[in-house]
């Protein structure tokens, strides 16, 4: 992958499978091998244990939040169930995702965020669509 575009962060619009668009986001690539990001995910895990210890929040929640926070970097057209722009806050991010209704769309964004694919140069992937 390319350092600086896993760090600054790739767009992905999300549709259903019906082809409806639910927004776009952007997230950075934390690869799992690099200490960066190993330091950064542990902070994220600390700051959330308390609270699954406490039962204040789920493992599900905890790790919901992790992933929030720590490579959702922004949004884009995303809508409440009344059709309101939801404004890109932290806590927004969060109320939003805790929604059953929008785990699914939860998972449609981490599977493209750990792709590795996804933060190539577009250089290198043209190069490896030719072969």
């Amino acid at each position: 992958y390319d350092d600086t575009t896993a760090e600054e962060g790739v767009w992905f619009e999300i549709h259903d499978p019906i082809g409806q668009y639910y927004g776009s986001f952007k997230c950075r690539y934390l690869d799992p091998y690099s200490p960066k990001s190993e330091l950064i995910m542990g902070r994220l895990r600390k700051k959330y244990a308390a609270a699954m210890r406490s039962k204040a929040m789920s493992e599900l929640d905890a790790g919901r939040a992790v992933f929030v926070e720590g490579v959702l970097m922004d949004w884009k057209d995303v809508l409440d169930e009344n059709d309101k722009p939801v404004p890109f806050k932290l806590a927004d991010a969060l109320e939003f995702f805790g929604d059953d209704d929008n785990r699914w769309l939860l998972n449609e964004i981490s599977a493209l965020a750990n792709d590795v694919m996804n933060f190539q140069k577009i250089a290198d992937v043209e190069e490896v669509e030719k072969n």
